[in-house]
């Protein structure tokens, strides 16, 4: 554990490194390639290459397998820590992660942000859980790690590393706070907030139900909630691109 926290360290003054230098570049200047980029945006890009720098780090300690005794050991503890009347509300938690019931929801979000005629907000819905879900399977496949076996427990579709659950659902909280962000602009925190809880909690549930080490609810909770941060700002560059062109178009015809 140690190992880790130092190599995230390490990651981490990099990732100080790389903001100030950037900063110093972007000094003076409102927008990067065209888009508006503030003091504000400049930490978020801290922020989220700190992230994902950190689900790296953690994701290549899982593939060598230097997080086996600490996983076991956090899961347990868990295990000795929940009383057996919250793993019910846990069960809940757990199926609101579900592949279907994302997929669902996106689907009728992403329908209602069209009859709205919110074209951006659908396709940033649409697109984000679609990649979370590719995101899952591509990665489940390549690292192909077992899944706890410390207690009975229920019976899931394939390997443990990501949690599949941890990151739809981060994936979907995330991108649903970025859409409202535009429509609620005053209640963005509350909205963001709510968004890390409620996919915190059925990162949460995977441990409780024992089907997930540690490792992979936090490495697939840093993918969650920073994809959709990416698919926003391709969209937003592809669109300040696309007006660019059809503006040259306008004056050569």
């Amino acid at each position: 554990m140690i190992g880790i926290l130092l190599e995230v360290l390490k990651l981490g003054i990099l990732g100080l490194f790389f903001f100030l230098a950037f900063s110093s570049f972007a000094k003076g200047r409102t927008s990067l390639f065209g888009l508006p980029f503030s003091s504000k945006k400049r930490t978020l890009v801290l922020g989220l290459f700190m992230i994902i720098a950190s689900a790296i780090e953690i994701g290549n300690e899982v593939i060598e397998g230097d997080t086996a005794k600490v996983d076991k050991e956090i899961l347990l503890s868990i295990k000795a820590h929940t009383p057996a009347e919250f793993v019910p509300i846990f069960e809940g938690m757990t199926f609101l992660g579900s592949s279907k019931f994302i997929a669902a929801t996106s689907i009728a979000v992403s329908l209602y942000f069209v009859t709205k005629k919110m074209r951006f907000e659908a396709i940033l819905m649409s697109l984000s859980t679609a990649l979370g879900g590719i995101c899952i399977y591509v990665l489940k496949a390549i690292v192909k790690r077992d899944r706890p076996h410390l207690w009975e427990t229920n019976s899931y579709w394939g390997t443990s590393f990501p949690s599949g659950h941890t990151l739809a659902s981060a994936t979907f909280a995330s991108a649903l706070a970025l859409c409202l962000k535009g429509v609620e602009p005053q209640r963005k925190i509350a909205v963001g907030v709510a968004a890390m809880i409620f996919a915190g909690l059925v990162g949460l549930s995977r441990l409780v139900l024992g089907v997930h080490w540690p490792t992979d609810v936090v490495t697939a909770y840093c993918i969650g909630i920073t994809l959709p941060h990416l698919v926003e700002y391709s969209l937003l560059l592809f669109g300040q691109r696309r007006a660019a062109d059809n503006g040259r178009k306008g004056i050569l015809n």
